[in-house]
């Protein structure tokens, strides 16, 4: 599985490299996913605090 997953990374990153496009959709795309896992944190701590007091 983690050879097959390596071999996808070298063909995404040959693709990446004449599309620079893909290259900033990828970017947008972690961006938006770091942008929901701190949303997901913020809430559980909000929530966890509504909880505590």
């Amino acid at each position: 599985i983690v050879r097959s997953d390596v071999a996808l990374d070298k063909q995404k990153g040959c693709k990446i490299a004449q599309h620079p496009d893909i290259m900033l959709e990828l970017q947008r795309e972690k961006a938006a996913q770091m942008h929901l896992v701190l949303l997901k944190e913020q809430f559980s701590n909000t929530y966890s605090n509504l909880i505590l007091t």
